[in-house]
């Protein structure tokens, strides 16, 4: 469980830390920072979930939670949570973290030596699924605790570091469910075959392109059966169109007289669904 002064722990941390940044990095804090969690499968028994920044100013300190919904048990390491620290940042990241097990939480501190701009994991940690998990609570989300901070690298007119946390809190989008899915099963049969390429070749007629971001909300008006909007995605880009549907032939085409295939199609992902 976070300790009550770890604000002050994070507050020193950063004062200790060497400042560089730019004007452009204070112009930034209006471009609607977000925080959210990017689930992933490891093996049958354990998905990772990346700590995503979009639309980050340069990055230098903070101390936030995750809690995680009751479909999720967090991993351990000894006594904390198992963790792996993204590589980019190297030596330069200083790293505490500490969980509550009561609430499902995950408290992660960082500092960087120098503000960073910097869009992508920062950090990823990792869960089992419990025996009550289904898609509406397989959730993780940001949530705001006396003491959470996030900053920039840039100071105020009093030398304090500039916290944009409570701007990431509002405009975070809310996870509403985790779809588990086989990717290129686009019939929702549970395996992927030439069938799953026509279902893609019918929905894209015409040499069209469907931005899985787009359809989400209405999926099952392309595809009826398809669990989610990314099952389809063979080669999980964001787009559905005929390269779906060749990555999902060539696929059906090795496994079918088993051959190795190293692809994308026939994994098992998570399809994350949100409301902004």
């Amino acid at each position: 469980m976070r300790k009550p002064n770890f604000k002050k722990f994070v507050s020193s941390i950063m004062a200790a830390s060497v400042v560089a940044g730019s004007i452009s990095a204070i112009n930034s804090l209006a471009a609607s920072p977000q925080i959210y969690v990017d689930f992933s499968r490891v093996d049958s028994t354990t998905y990772r979930a990346d700590f995503v920044l979009e639309n980050m100013p340069s990055i230098h300190s903070g101390g936030i939670h995750i809690e995680f919904g009751e479909g999720w048990d967090i991993v351990m390491s000894g006594t904390k949570p198992k963790y792996t620290p993204n590589a980019e940042f190297g030596t330069q990241m200083t790293v505490q973290r500490s969980v509550d097990l009561i609430n499902n939480r995950i408290f992660f501190a960082f500092t960087i030596d120098s503000a960073i701009e910097y869009e992508g994991v920062i950090a990823s940690f990792y869960v089992t699924p419990t025996s009550v998990k289904t898609p509406e609570n397989s959730t993780a989300h940001l949530v705001l605790v006396d003491g959470d901070i996030l900053c920039t690298g840039e100071k105020d007119a009093d030398g304090n570091y500039i916290d944009f946390l409570p701007d990431a809190i509002e405009s975070s989008p809310v996870m509403l469910k985790a779809n588990q899915f086989i990717v290129g099963d686009a019939d929702g049969n549970g395996s992927v075959n030439s069938l799953d390429a026509s279902e893609v070749l019918g929905a894209t007629s015409g040499g069209t392109s469907l931005v899985v971001d787009t359809i989400a909300p209405f999926h099952t008006d392309y595809f009826p059966k398809a669990i989610c909007a990314g099952a389809p995605d063979a080669n999980q880009d964001g787009y559905i169109n005929s390269t779906d549907a060749d990555d999902i032939l060539d696929y059906y085409s090795a496994v079918a007289v088993g051959n190795t295939y190293s692809g994308n199609v026939g994994k098992i992902d998570v399809y994350e669904t949100f409301q902004n």
